[in-house]
């Protein structure tokens, strides 16, 4: 798990594969799923909001977490391939200067 300070933008990526040989696609929805230490979910979707595509079925998306604790995120394509990543946990760091 990685660690991050607090209000330190945080890029998030994804390559989404064909599972029977590998080979990067693009699929017809992307989405991002973020729940933050707090429970609050938030999704985002390519197109409408902050996912950038930076090649064939390769994704980003920085995110500025302003809250400590363990946030997690889960990538999710639909449509010409359906595959989710693992749920991925990372741990913001608190400060004692930084209270937002």
């Amino acid at each position: 798990m990685n660690t991050y300070q607090i209000d330190t933008d945080v890029q998030l990526t994804t390559t989404f594969t064909r599972l029977s040989d590998g080979t990067a696609i693009d699929p017809t929805t992307v989405s991002l799923v973020e729940t933050n230490p707090a429970g609050v979910e938030v999704t985002y979707v390519y197109g409408s909001s902050a996912i950038t595509r930076t090649g064939t079925g390769a994704y980003a998306m920085t995110i500025t977490p302003n809250m400590a604790g363990y946030w997690t995120y889960k990538w999710k394509g639909a449509g010409s391939v359906n595959i989710t990543s693992p749920d991925t946990v990372i741990n913001i760091a608190s400060s004692r200067l930084i209270t937002s």
